[in-house]
């Protein structure tokens, strides 16, 4: 074949190549869902201390319903704890995954720019510097869907390949942050639970309380139950926020570690080319109920 012939045959190929459309769906969400638990991670130091307040409230409310103990109206606010205050310098790494998830949904909308390349570098960044910048506030935001994503476009398959050359070069530093990011859950779930029993102790004294005054004349009937089913809405509520928290039985995971093993999971398979959909749903799925247990913690008060 003359040196012509090949050039224009490679010419075609490459022709070719550039028209075929390629469904980036499966990255998308990869890259939403995975901007999710990064946002969930940062979120846990407010949802914490939503929690405290609530505590301290509960506190106040029974030493009112006591009606012969001093109680504070209203509340004293709940001091910030050391963890407060060193939360969004632990977190570099959550900060890093997020702009990393972002970028990944965009680059598979067809969005060009160099956003995944330089994300990916913040990621190994995140993963290898000694002291983690600090990282920016950043208000929670759901994950989105298909249709709330940026429109959607066929992007070429070289460009696919791109994506996943890169996806590929990002994951030992998500394996490796994955050990960075289980580390501020614990932290986070261990401060959680030491303000979710107090609380749970708190309200069951306030109930008996009511319920122990109501037999002596002291609550009516109607009152009594409006307390408990105020009391029951609470609790599940606090239920849900702490269970990925919380070991369900002794010997299993907590749902955060059964998370950024799902995480790992589907990003190893996109980097391998090999995405399997029950891992990626089993991973959305995940995410979503982390984020559903701390959304009401950030957007109300208590």
């Amino acid at each position: 074949m003359s040196k012509q012939l090949r050039v224009l045959a490679l010419l075609a190929a490459t022709a070719l190549a550039g028209c075929a459309s390629v469904d980036a769906g499966d990255i998308q969400q990869f890259g939403a869902a995975t901007t999710a638990v990064a946002e969930a991670a940062r979120s846990t130091g407010a949802m914490k201390r939503t929690m405290d307040e609530r505590l301290v409230i509960e506190q106040e409310s029974y030493l009112f319903t006591r009606g012969d103990a001093p109680y504070a109206f209203p509340p004293p606010i709940a001091k910030h704890s050391v963890v407060d205050e060193q939360w969004n310098q632990r977190i570099a790494f959550a900060q890093a995954l997020s702009e990393y998830g972002q970028a990944l949904a965009k680059a598979a909308a067809g969005v060009a720019g160099d956003d995944l390349g330089g994300a990916v570098a913040k990621l190994q960044a995140a993963v290898t510097t000694t002291a983690p910048k600090l990282a920016e506030n950043a208000t929670f935001k759901p994950i989105l869907n298909g249709a709330g994503l940026v429109a959607r476009k066929a992007i070429t398959e070289i460009e696919y390949r791109r994506i996943q050359r890169i996806v590929a070069k990002a994951h030992p530093s998500i394996v490796k942050g994955r050990a960075l990011l289980a580390q501020d859950f614990s932290v986070m779930a261990d401060n959680i639970k030491a303000t979710y029993v107090p609380w749970l102790k708190q309200q069951y004294g306030s109930l008996e309380r009511i319920h122990g005054d109501g037999q002596n004349g002291g609550s009516a009937a109607g009152e009594r139950y409006f307390a408990y089913r105020a009391f029951l809405k609470d609790r599940l509520e606090m239920e849900a926020a702490v269970a990925p928290f919380l070991s369900p039985k002794p010997g299993q995971k907590r749902g955060y570690e059964v998370l950024l093993d799902t995480l790992v999971a589907a990003h190893k398979q996109l980097a391998e080319e090999k995405p399997n959909p029950m891992t990626l749903a089993r991973f959305i799925e995940a995410a979503k109920e982390l984020q559903s247990a701390i959304e009401p913690f950030l957007s109300a008060k208590g």
